[in-house]
């Protein structure tokens, strides 16, 4: 069991019918899982706008983090210990809902327990059934240099742009290398 509540749940099933009604009827925006994945976490991972929008307006925790980790049968869909919505969301390359976290004034420097940051995050991708490709990563990334993104940052001792290009992510390795451009 994931220990999710009725908002949690309607989030990660993208209903959002459901997650707005919930909010009407006073369900608690920042109760988590027993990870800790909270319902804003869990739309920021389905890429639902209108969830987010929805949580947000209602007061969620918008740098909330996950409490501790927990592994899946692929390393890159692991929930992280420390993680974020605006992590999750830069990691499944959701660029309008990064856009919308920025805005909120999501900590998009905020990394995880074991040092993998929302930069990092786009940089890696994942490698799950809903993932982006690897160009709207670029756009997350272009993103989060406008926003001021902290660059120097490392994961296991590589950078973002040393992740893509061990992944074979292209157009994120173009888009590390760019100086800010207009997002």
């Amino acid at each position: 069991s994931s220990g999710a509540s009725p908002l949690g749940l309607a989030c990660q099933m993208e209903r959002v019918e459901s997650v707005e009604m919930l909010i009407q009827a006073g369900a608690d925006v920042n109760l988590a899982g027993l990870v800790g994945r909270t319902p804003l976490y869990k739309a920021c991972e389905r890429g639902s706008l209108q969830s987010i929008r929805l949580l947000l307006g209602a007061g969620a925790g918008i740098n909330m983090t996950v409490k501790k980790s927990e592994p899946t049968s692929s390393a890159a869909m692991e929930v992280k210990a420390g993680a974020t919505p605006c992590f999750v969301a830069c990691r499944e390359g959701f660029v309008k809902c990064v856009r919308l976290l920025i805005t909120a004034a999501a900590d998009i420097n905020l990394a995880t327990e074991d040092g993998a940051s929302p930069l990092i995050a786009a940089a890696m991708g994942c490698d799950c059934s809903r993932v982006q490709t690897a160009s709207a990563r670029a756009d997350v990334i272009q993103l989060l240099y406008a926003a001021g993104v902290e660059t120097r940052t490392e994961f296991e001792g590589k950078s973002p742009i040393a992740w893509a290009e061990k992944l074979g992510f292209m157009g994120c390795v173009k888009a590390l290398q760019q100086p800010v451009t207009a997002a």
